[in-house]
């Protein structure tokens, strides 16, 4: 299982990595994007923050997310909205409450009405991608919404 852990979030880095090289994730080159930074947002879903080095776990448990977490932005106080994947994402692509935008549980479609953080990036000239391996965040639930590339 533990092997599991580490090769998951691997195999993530190395999807991303393969299609930001080829070109199908690369940021429009305009003059609205120059001196705009890239984001990379991760999750991995269950897992423990109390479990990964960069969070003061004193086992070398996460080291490749140990060292990422040293060259970016690292959010130290994080509470999900409630413990579901759905509406955790919904609210994590909204910035909205649980209620607010009507994903209350894993399974429930995101409304169309709600504009997401990927709707905001397209708008502002990024490219966005999507790479999920979670049933619940499959595009019949419409939390691809904003995305030019998710799968």
């Amino acid at each position: 299982m533990r092997k599991i852990f580490f090769i998951i979030p691997l195999l993530i880095f190395a999807f991303i990595f393969y299609f930001s090289l080829s070109g199908k994730l690369s940021l429009k080159e305009n003059n609205e994007r120059k001196g705009k930074y890239n984001l990379l947002i991760i999750t991995i879903d269950t897992l423990r923050a109390d479990r990964l080095g960069c969070y003061g776990f004193r086992k070398n448990t996460s080291p490749a997310i140990d060292k990422f977490a040293d060259e970016s932005l690292l959010f130290e106080n994080a509470i999900v909205q409630v413990p579901f994947t759905g509406p955790s994402h919904a609210s994590l692509f909204t910035g909205k409450y649980v209620i607010n935008h009507g994903v209350l549980s894993n399974g429930y479609k995101l409304p169309d009405e709600n504009l997401t953080l990927a709707e905001i990036l397209k708008d502002s000239g990024y490219t966005t991608g999507g790479f999920i391996a979670s049933y619940i965040l499959k595009e019949a639930y419409n939390f691809n919404q904003g995305f030019d590339v998710y799968r």
